[in-house]
């Protein structure tokens, strides 16, 4: 899993195109900060909303957790490792999936109480979830998602 700066700076580039497209004045992209972490022993990185707190690293027997939080209560968690599932909390409905050749790739959630949503993707070795992002939120953590899972699929 290799970091490849100039995608990175060509997504911010595609985010501020998008966000003057598609009228979504609350993205601003100096609010993204690239966070580096260590999954199945090798460096990587993603992009996330500045304010975000982490790399947190939650090790077991089989690999570990790594989690980013952020104030408004949403996180991220990526699961490095075998012998272990990433669940979305019960309140969740799921909206929408994804697949590749009969298999979910992708699951878009929603809980109605609270008005958050929840994303979880299978990449290659690894699950990644975020959770409690908020509807203005949304757009932004979907667009880190598809940048960090479409980088892996290539490599």
């Amino acid at each position: 899993m290799a970091y490849y700066p100039t995608k990175y700076l060509l997504v911010t580039l595609f985010l501020l195109i998008s966000q003057i497209s598609f009228c979504q004045d609350d993205i601003k992209i100096d609010a993204f900060k690239t966070f580096n972490f260590r999954c199945y022993g090798q460096s990587d990185s993603i992009m996330l909303p500045d304010d975000c707190v982490g790399p947190r690293y939650y090790n077991y027997e089989e690999g570990c957790i790594i989690s980013f939080n952020s104030p408004d209560s949403a996180r991220v968690d990526i699961l490095c490792g075998g012998d272990a599932v990433l669940t979305i909390n019960k309140a969740y409905v799921v909206v929408d999936s994804i697949l590749d050749n009969g298999k979910i790739v992708s699951s878009s959630y929603y809980d109605k109480i609270t008005n958050k949503y929840a994303r979880k993707d299978y990449i290659l070795n690894s699950t990644i979830i975020y959770e409690n992002v908020s509807e203005e939120k949304k757009y932004e953590y979907n667009m880190l998602f598809n940048m960090f899972t479409e980088d892996r699929k290539t490599n």
